[in-house]
């Protein structure tokens, strides 16, 4: 296979130039040929787009091995054993062990939405550091069901969804099984 090397030609620097080599023949390039002097915009697009390669070592691996046309296609460029783009257009197999059979993530302590508050302040105490007490509502648990909802202060989970707020269902035909959701009233 034939490689071509043109990204090292515009730059003027061999294949085994270093980084700072490379940096450096990038700003004398620029200087050359910016269209503010007298280059071409085209040309400046090559200088731009060969120190973009060069200067990367994944993507100037990529380029010494396989030139600008790139890997050929079918093959992915990097680690043959990373497989972290396998599965993009396929759901989580491991969604089940993390979410259960529901489907749903696990409840947790939401996370509160941003308050804003407007403020009139002078200049003069904007720097001179005053302070201003405002007042925040916020939400606390009550002190007469504990949180619970219930007077006996026990949560009473619904039997058709024992709390979680979507009941399964399970339907047999055969020997196939199907299982659906639906909100629980």
């Amino acid at each position: 296979m034939v490689v071509d090397k043109t990204h090292y030609d515009v730059l003027g620097v061999d294949e085994n130039a270093t980084q700072e080599h490379i940096i450096s023949a990038f700003r004398q390039k620029s200087r050359e040929h910016h269209p503010d002097r007298g280059g071409t915009h085209d040309m400046m697009q090559k200088i731009n787009a060969a120190k973009e390669v060069l200067t990367d070592p994944k993507k100037r691996a990529i380029y010494d091995r396989y030139g600008s046309e790139g890997p050929p296609s079918g093959m992915a460029p990097g680690n043959p054993t990373d497989f972290s783009g396998f599965s993009s257009g396929f759901p989580d197999i491991f969604d089940f062990i993390t979410r259960g059979a529901s489907g749903r993530e696990p409840t947790r302590a939401s996370k509160g939405s941003d308050i804003k508050h407007n403020l009139q302040v002078s200049l003069e105490e904007l720097y001179s550091g005053h302070t201003k007490k405002i007042s925040v509502p916020r939400e606390v648990i009550c002190a007469a069901c504990d949180g619970t909802g219930s007077v006996d202060r026990i949560n009473h989970d619904c039997t058709a969804c024992k709390g979680q707020g979507v009941e399964n269902l399970i339907f047999r035909t055969g020997p196939f099984i199907q299982q659906s959701q639906r909100s629980c009233s």
